[in-house]
């Protein structure tokens, strides 16, 4: 008789286990922020660029293509093909690392803008209400995705030219990429004599910047350069730029102090011995509507040392940066919203393929 108690407990705890586990396993949801993207689940981006390469002045001449795949892609497969006369390479890279973080994850779910209030109010169920949410993706199960940028670099520059399509190939997939504006020119030069300062900077690349309703990018450096003799600055400007400086500062510091002052158009006298950082917003308006960016600028100041005039400059590269996870769930967003008006203008006519030759403009 015991015996058989024994045997009808232990069923009993089998099977309460086996329900358990079986509870366990029904609550843990898949997440797959590529779902119904396309039959191929593979997307490649438009990047949005705005970029103006100089043969005789730019250092950096490089840009990327975003491509997100549910598979592992081949590099063997890949190739890019831009018009004729221009001299470039091409590279694929893998983003390692890469995770589903709450923020992306609200914005998948449509809490993000709800959060963010309860924040900005002080309410006390911030806090709460925040941990709630990341405790529901602890028990999600992410499908991961694989994020992949693509690398293309202009080497010489022939005549003056403007790239605002690639062709991507992808096995029998062909992706006709709409770019934006990569400007190239062999003619434009930025002649620059430093006397009295030493560069520190001479190009800032990924310089990070976001989607933003004032349309601002901000570049915060604390070297630029250092002061050798006392010099004045006159002017500061971005050179042949579409965009314009709406706010700067200097920044000046020593053994013996360290000042920070506005730029108003009036001079600004640095003594000897200075390491001089900026801070500088730019008024970008691309930035209020798109998501994907890249961008360049060159940065020109004009000073006075002994009386005699110089100048000196400095690139600086924008760079949205985003996960694979934010494009995807960006991309997602907008179609849901039906904002194709204004999808058109984050993502620069994304297309996807459907065959071979037969594209869809949403």
């Amino acid at each position: 008789m015991k015996i058989k108690l024994i045997g009808i407990l232990l069923c009993l705890i089998a099977i309460l286990n086996f329900g358990c586990a079986s509870n366990q396993a029904t609550m843990k949801k898949e997440l797959n922020v590529m779902e119904n993207f396309n039959e191929e689940n593979r997307v490649v981006f438009s990047p949005n660029i705005d970029f103006r390469i100089y043969d005789n002045i730019s250092m950096q001449r490089q840009f990327y293509i975003d491509m997100v795949s549910t598979e592992e892609i081949k590099k063997d497969k890949l190739s890019v093909k831009i018009g004729k006369g221009v001299d470039y390479k091409y590279s694929i890279e893998q983003v390692k690392n890469e995770e589903l973080d709450i923020n992306t994850y609200l914005e998948y779910i449509g809490k993000k803008g709800e959060i963010e209030n309860l924040k900005k109010e002080d309410d006390s169920s911030f806090e709460y209400e925040l941990s709630q949410y990341e405790e529901k993706l602890k028990n999600i199960d992410i499908k991961k995705i694989n994020h992949y940028k693509i690398y293309i670099t202009i080497n010489r520059i022939y005549g003056n030219s403007k790239i605002e399509e690639i062709e991507i190939q992808y096995a029998n997939d062909i992706y006709r990429v709409d770019i934006g504006n990569v400007e190239l020119n062999s003619s434009i030069d930025l002649s620059s004599e430093e006397k009295g300062i030493s560069m520190i900077t001479v190009a800032a690349s990924e310089v990070r910047v976001q989607k933003n309703e004032e349309g601002i990018e901000n570049y915060l450096d604390s070297q630029v350069f250092k002061t050798n003799g006392n010099i004045t600055i006159e002017n500061i400007y971005l050179f042949k730029s579409r965009n314009r400086i709406s706010k700067c500062s200097f920044v000046m510091e020593n053994s013996n102090y360290s000042v920070e002052q506005e730029w108003t158009g009036e001079k600004i006298s640095i003594p000897k011995n200075c390491t001089v950082g900026i801070n500088l917003n730019i008024n970008n308006q691309k930035l209020k509507s798109n998501y994907v960016y890249q961008g360049n600028e060159y940065v020109v100041i004009e000073y006075k040392f002994k009386n005699k005039n110089y100048r000196a400059y400095w690139e600086v590269n924008f760079d949205s940066a985003l996960t694979g996870y934010e494009l995807c769930v960006y991309l997602r967003k907008c179609v849901q919203n039906e904002e194709k008006n204004s999808f058109r203008n984050y993502w620069n006519n994304y297309l996807f393929v459907t065959g071979n030759n037969n594209y869809i403009n949403i």
